[in-house]
């Protein structure tokens, strides 16, 4: 055989392999999940967050930030951008917004 008879046939191998494995039938449980018994779960009432004109991921960094459990921590951010650029006057009003939103230096 030659060359191209040989991947001829791996590639229909592999391909026909790739839709069998597609196709197959979704593995179940052997058991059923066991119902736990939890205790009630009392929550506080989440520290209020100052009014923000953008949008953000429930539950994420930035909703933690908002509420004050990083203040007092300081972030440095490394860039070319320069105070005079539009860019870089864009990106000193976002820092500095950011920083009054989250007292975040």
């Amino acid at each position: 055989m030659n060359r191209k008879a040989i991947s001829t046939i791996l590639s229909v191998f592999f391909i026909l392999s790739f839709v069998r494995a597609a196709c197959a039938p979704k593995a179940t449980p052997t058991e059923p999940p066991v119902a736990e018994t939890a205790a009630p779960v009392v929550t506080e009432a989440p520290p209020a967050m100052p009014e923000a004109d953008f949008a953000m991921m429930p539950g994420g960094f930035l909703e933690r930030a908002l509420t004050g459990e990083f203040s007092g921590t300081t972030v440095t951010v490394d860039g070319a951008m320069e105070g005079n650029d539009p860019d870089g006057v864009k990106m000193d009003r976002s820092v500095a917004q950011f920083e009054e939103l989250t007292g975040i230096n």
